[in-house]
């Protein structure tokens, strides 16, 4: 059955609003700010931006912020119960001011700050900025003017233009507009004053009374009324009266020509300033147009967004945008089976047609000129109810796959339709092959990839044994020597189509799920899929390189949808969340919606073509949509990404850039802001904090830090534009100071405290070392002037006794034995003294006595060495006394007890040793002689085991002894 009809075929921007006259405006898609967004109330009387661009919107008793996902308030402090603000201005040097009920302000960091005009704070209406001056319009007290230095705070106005000084015709201002020409239009209750340039001459137009706003558009200025009336000020051109009156006048930047109009009671208009004539209503989706109280208080137009103050209501925008999109749908009752689109395809011999298959609607064929449709197998139960997609030939006919496991062939001209059965169930991806002239593809679930020849109506070839998988096909995409085919279970095969013939699974380094929905070819060459997680993935197979895209991307996380890869080698994503471009190159994804004109926001994957003009064609919940994707305005440029709040510990902070913290103060969050407000629900922010971490981290449009240890960092952040591409990064160092015992002056102090202790340490230790050396000084002087002395005495005493008189007996004899052992008492003293002694505590002292020892007590059996030069070695007494005793006891025990003829010492010193061995060729350990120094031997061993060194004792290379000893001094 075929049926003819009527098709709403409409371009969503019904046509340009800029060029040529248009009768019907672009339907404005508005979103709504009111108190839940955080609004200081629901009369915005006023909206203005600044440089950065955010938006400021004039309230009850403040003036708040709108960062695109926050507002921020600043009272005025106002004193009147409605101290409404009215007027919003940039003034010279981009400075913000505010006017309302209670008088005008200025902001000056981040605080209203008011400014009086001498006498009472005056009711301002409106603010204008012209000539390097600020106008200021009041309900009663005229025009100020602030310019020059009089703009700093505390100064007063240069000059008042009132009615009685002739310059106005009442002093109730509404309204202020800079010309062109300099000169400057002042619309009162009274009527309007244009004021020359030089400000000297006057022209009043009386006729004009009540005039409410004042707006240049299409070489002219226009004044519109309380009668709702639209008037140009030379009086050549006068739009018919809207009943209502005019609130708010603003001419449009996006398109020329055009002057945006509110009213009270009407709305918004569009007023066309070339041809003085209002349009018809245009559909405006968002706003309460069936309010009683639509009254509009205020326009403000800045980067193509429209800002609508709205009575009651609070705040509107939309962006002004010409969409290249063009929606092909009916109403939900209509034929189209309330446009579920499921197919589409772009007719390759007539440009003007395209199929559109539906859920439970049929096949369409529409023409995109007329609108006109026609429709074939809706009838209930027809197995064609759900059309896939659909493929022309090229005898003319087209070729249909639905919900059935035959190919369905239609000839549009004659209505006759014929069938051809593949086996299992067509999936839905029909595709014309360029290796196989005249054949198609068959996606299928159960009978695999299918080859069917067109002109033979038959099943060419069956590759399901030879891609050995028998999960579902999806799509298909054929390159000149291969076909790639995405399957639902198996993952991505590719196909020779050359002599091989071979069916290869490709497994890619990058992350690939196996439940594969779509792929398809870059003119380069590469591969482009994805899967049921949301990943796309590009593969190079020349290189053999892939990389994937995922939701950190801004791809949607639920699932990918028909992927299309234009002649720019940008990649369209058609999901059930809308409509995806990905910038390969700058990996940017941008998202379109409502807002850019496409109104369908869930397509499906299965719906997708190409024409070979590079257009192509979606489908989905509402119609299907066609474009040209290189007539699709994305924009690359970035946007600034502004630092907008700071709080530390949860109270907020200046906003500013290099601060410093206390060591307590570790919790800190930053409010940011990307400076693209015209979708600011499509931006994307990361973050990262250097001196933490090098990576990024995606997240909202505020950060906050817990328990950031002492140190410096950098907050850096950046924000995507509404079409996906990345700022440069904002940085803000900042330092959180360690507690005062972290610091480098605190330890500096330790330091420095400690360096005085142990140096007063060092200078006691020294003072008692130098005490302890004047004290062994003292008792070595005593000992040998004063013992010493009287023992040698003694000694000579009793050899002069022994000498004068004969003496009896053995008197003699003992005088003799007492003179000797009184010598040998002075010897002894010798030794003591010089072991007491500090001024001998160093190695050379101890190898000089060493050689003393030896040669006096050799006397001349042997031979003494010792080194030229001895080492400036410190040795303590201990250790001298030490050493020196052992020398001695080894040296008298090869003396006294070996029986030796020869005995050889050699001592042996440096810096970091001192040794000395003594040989003898005596009788040796073994014998009687020998071990008569039992006693001796161990005194040697428990003063070597003292020191810290070696004793050795064994035979001698010629017979006797050999007494060996070392001592390390390091």
């Amino acid at each position: 059955m075929r049926l003819r009809l009527g098709l709403v075929a409409a371009l969503v921007a019904g046509g340009s609003l800029s060029g040529a006259v248009v009768a019907q405006p672009a339907p404005l898609p508005f979103q709504h700010l009111g108190t839940e967004a955080g609004l200081s109330g629901l009369g915005v009387m006023a909206v203005e931006t600044d440089p950065e661009g955010f938006v400021w919107l004039g309230a009850l008793g403040a003036v708040d912020r709108w960062e695109g996902a926050r507002v921020r308030s600043f009272p005025t402090g106002g004193s009147r119960e409605n101290g409404y603000i009215y007027a919003l201005a940039r003034g010279p040097g981009g400075v913000l001011w505010a006017g309302g009920e209670d008088g005008l302000w200025r902001m000056e960091e981040d605080m209203l700050v008011p400014v009086r005009l001498g006498g009472a704070s005056p009711h301002v209406r409106s603010l204008t900025e012209a000539d390097g001056a600020l106008w200021v319009g009041t309900v009663d007290r005229g025009l100020f003017r602030l310019g020059g230095r009089v703009l700093r705070l505390g100064d007063g106005p240069t000059r008042v233009y009132t009615e009685a000084s002739g310059h106005l015709l009442s002093d109730s201002v509404r309204a202020v507009a800079a010309l062109p020409d300099g000169r400057l239009a002042v619309a009162t209750t009274g009527g309007v004053s244009v004021i020359s340039a030089d400000r000297r001459r006057v022209r009043h137009r009386r006729e004009m009374r009540d005039a409410r706003g004042i707006v240049v558009a299409a070489g002219r200025v226009w004044v519109g009324r309380s009668d709702g009336s639209v008037v140009a000020l030379d009086g050549s051109a006068e739009a018919p009266g809207l009943g209502e009156p005019v609130s708010a006048l603003v001419a449009s930047e996006v398109a020329p020509g055009w002057v945006w109009v509110g009213t009270r009671g009407s709305g918004l208009r569009l007023f066309d300033a070339r041809t003085g004539t209002f349009a018809p209503e245009a559909p405006t989706p968002g706003l309460p147009r069936d309010a009683s109280d639509f009254d509009v208080l205020s326009l403000h137009e800045h980067d193509g967004v429209l800002w609508l103050g709205v009575l009651g209501l609070g705040a509107y925008h939309a962006e002004i945008r010409r969409s290249p999109f063009r929606v092909i749908s009916d109403p939900p009752d209509g034929p189209l089976g309330a446009s579920r689109v499921i197919g589409a395809h772009l007719s390759p011999s007539d440009p003007d047609v395209v199929w559109v298959g539906t859920i439970q609607g049929g096949l369409h064929r529409v023409r995109r000129s007329t609108g006109e449709a026609e429709q074939w197998f809706a009838e209930p139960g027809h197995p064609l109810r759900v059309v896939f997609d659909a493929q022309e030939d090229a005898e003319g006919g087209v070729w249909i796959a639905g919900q059935t496991s035959d190919l369905w062939r239609l000839d549009p001209a004659t209505g006759r339709t014929e069938t051809v059965t593949v086996g299992g169930r067509l999936t839905g991806d029909l595709m014309p092959s360029r290796a196989y002239p005249g054949h198609l593809w068959v996606a299928t679930d159960g009978a695999g990839l299918v080859r069917l020849d067109v002109a033979g109506r038959a099943v060419a070839e069956r590759y399901l044994a030879r891609m050995d998988s028998t999960a579902t096909v999806w799509q298909v995409a054929e390159a000149e020597d291969a076909l790639w085919v995405a399957t639902a279970g198996a993952g991505l095969w590719r196909l020779d189509l050359g002599s091989d013939g071979s069916a290869e699974r490709i497994v890619p380094d990058c992350p690939l799920g196996d439940v594969l929905a779509t792929v398809t070819l870059a003119p380069d060459g590469t591969v482009w899929t994805g899967d049921a997680t949301g990943r796309v993935l590009r593969l190079d197979p020349e290189a053999g390189e892939c990389r994937t895209y995922d939701q950190a991307d801004g791809l949607p996380a639920d699932g990918v949808g028909a992927l299309v890869v234009d002649a720019s080698g940008a990649v369209w994503n058609a999901t059930n969340s809308g409509l995806f471009r990905l910038d390969p190159e700058a990996g940017a994804v941008s998202r379109f919606s409502a807002s850019d004109g496409l109104p369908i926001s869930s397509l499906y994957w299965y719906a997708r073509s190409v024409s070979a003009t590079g257009e192509i064609a979606f489908g989905g919940e509402g119609g299907a949509v066609v474009f040209d994707p290189a007539a699709v305005r994305v924009d690359t440029a970035s946007v600034p990404t502004v630092l907008s709040g700071l709080t530390v510990d949860g109270e907020p902070r200046p906003v500013r850039s290099g601060f410093a913290l206390g060591h307590r103060e570790n919790d800190v969050a930053f409010a940011i802001t990307g400076m693209d407000l015209r979708q600011p629900e499509e931006t994307r922010y990361r973050v990262r904090l250097l001196g933490a971490s090098d990576e990024w981290e995606p997240t909202g449009p505020s950060k906050r830090y817990l328990g950031l240890s002492p140190g410096r960092y950098t907050f850096q952040a950046q924000a995507t534009n509404r079409d996906g591409y990345w700022s440069a990064p904002l940085s803000v160092p900042f330092r959180i100071r360690p507690p005062f015992w972290q610091t480098v002056p605190f330890w500096l102090a330790i330091l420095a405290t400690l360096g005085a202790l142990g140096y007063a340490g060092h200078r006691v230790r020294i003072e008692q070392i130098r005490r302890v050396e004047r004290t062994r000084r003292r008792i070595a002087d005593d000992l040998h002037d004063d013992i010493g002395s009287k023992v040698s005495s003694v000694a000579l005493r009793l050899d002069m006794v022994r000498r004068k008189a004969p003496l009896p007996g053995d008197v003699g004899d003992t005088l003799a034995a007492l003179a000797r052992t009184a010598r040998g008492v002075v010897g002894d003293l010798r030794d003591t003294v010089w072991i007491v002694d500090a001024e001998h505590d160093d190695l050379a002292s101890v190898v000089a006595r060493m050689e003393q020892l030896a040669s006096r007590a050799l006397d001349g059996r042997g031979t003494v060495e010792i080194p030229n030069a001895v080492p400036d070695v410190p040795l303590g007494m201990e250790v001298r006394r030490d050493l020196y005793l052992l020398f001695s006891e080894a040296l008298h025990n090869a003396v006294r007890h070996s029986g030796a003829d020869r005995i050889d010492v050699r001592v042996r010193a440096d810096v970091r040793e001192v040794a000395f061995v003594v040989e003898d060729d005596g009788v040796g350990l073994g014998t009687e002689a020998g071990a008569s120094g039992g006693r001796g031997l161990r005194t040697m061993h428990r003063r070597a085991a003292a020191l810290g060194g070696n004793l050795a004792l064994e035979p001698g290379p010629g017979g006797g002894t050999a007494v060996r000893f070392a001592l390390p001094l390091t």
